[in-house]
């Protein structure tokens, strides 16, 4: 597992979009299976510019999230 807590450098590259997205996030749990193999971490977005906010709400938006991402 991540440790809770560890700063992560992410590239997001997501489909539909001209640009990768550069974001910095934090862990905050992991995910393990009923036999302790991770399966992922959560992870808290951290300080967000206004472009990087808007190319991740459009792109949940398009992927038909249940509610509006603002």
């Amino acid at each position: 597992p991540f440790p809770v807590g560890q700063k992560v450098a992410l590239r997001l590259e997501l489909p539909g979009t001209a640009q990768a997205l550069q974001v910095t996030g934090r862990i905050v749990n992991n995910y393990q299976d009923q036999n302790d193999n991770l399966r992922g971490a959560g992870i808290q977005f951290m300080e967000l510019d206004d472009q990087v906010r808007d190319g991740i709400a459009s792109y949940l938006n398009k992927v038909g999230a249940s509610h509006p991402v603002h």
